[in-house]
């Protein structure tokens, strides 16, 4: 059994729906390695699919509930709400093309990914089904180890919900840390709208300085392979990260999607729904390797 340190700082990233059993898997090998729970954290920094995950296990629903809750087909309710929010959507006639922000397409040479989300028209898919577990639903309260992350749309810039930082409501940050640009309606908190929080980066990894801790765990999903403009980002993004970690002399464990696993991302969940199991098998052997190396390194405690 690998020993970790007594403040860990867990970071979970964006992924979509693959990133979200990505996520569960890295949790059950923490939890058979090192016997840690994800409760355990000092900190929990979790962005789109990683805050998908971290808000109902943070509330107490198991990992297995979690995945059946976030794997679970709309409801009736939710196909009636998408279809009302669809018809609503033309009858604004050529107004439903507006871009939602445009003002962001200046931030094309920093940040592309975010200016080109910028100049999309607002999604319209109600944002419910992507906070579906009761835990997370029907509370008031909040993980106090948690912050979650999500993209101010009038301006691009990120924000953090959590104890000590922006207040919402749990339901509320875990839908506008998922609600992808152009697909998902923007979740309106405290007067202001909200995006996925993955935009400006995919895991916010360098949140972790700003607390105390012994080891960071950074599970980067959407750094996997792929010339996608959002991989490719994410890539950069991640190097920039784990080099101010470094720099700080914050000892990181890496997660990350390989070549193999990837091959199991494509098509899920639409055409391939049995894919999820093995995606967290894998990411399970993934977590187990890279806690080894940490610990073979002589970086974990004596």
């Amino acid at each position: 059994m690998i020993q970790l340190p007594p403040r860990v700082t867990v970071v979970l990233g964006s992924g979509g729906a693959g990133g979200w059993m990505f996520h569960l898997g890295v949790l059950r090998a923490l939890q058979s390695e090192a016997d840690f729970l994800l409760s355990d954290a000092s900190r929990v920094i979790a962005t789109s699919a990683g805050a998908g995950v971290a808000a109902p296990v943070l509330m107490g629903t198991s990992p297995a509930d979690t995945e059946a809750a976030l794997m679970t087909p709309p409801s009736g309710d939710e196909r009636e709400a998408f279809s009302e929010a669809r018809d609503a959507n033309r009858d604004r006639g050529l107004e439903r093309f507006v871009p939602a922000a445009p003002n962001l397409a200046s931030r094309v040479l920093s940040n592309p990914i975010l200016a080109g989300s910028g100049l999309l028209p607002a999604g319209i898919i109600p944002t419910t089904g992507l906070a579906r577990a009761d835990s997370v639903r029907d509370t008031d309260r909040w993980p106090p180890s948690l912050w979650i992350t999500a993209t101010r749309l009038s301006d691009g810039q990120p924000c953090v919900f959590g104890p000590g930082r922006l207040d919402a409501p749990l339901q509320l940050a875990v839908q506008a840390s998922q609600a992808i640009p152009g697909a998902f309606a923007p979740v309106e908190i405290n007067g202001e709208r909200y995006v996925d929080g993955g935009l400006v980066s995919p895991n916010h990894a360098k949140l972790a300085l700003e607390d105390p801790c012994d080891l960071v765990i950074l599970v980067s999903v959407q750094s996997r392979p792929g010339l996608r403009a959002t991989r490719v980002q994410a890539r950069r993004r991640l190097g920039s990260e784990l080099a101010a970690l470094s720099d700080a002399g914050l000892p990181t464990v890496l997660v990350e999607v390989d070549d193999a696993t990837n091959a199991w991302f494509r098509g899920f969940p639409r055409s391939s729904s049995d894919n999820g199991p093995v995606i967290q098998q894998h990411a399970a052997g993934l977590t187990r390797q890279a806690l080894r190396r940490w610990a073979e390194s002589g970086s974990g405690p004596a």
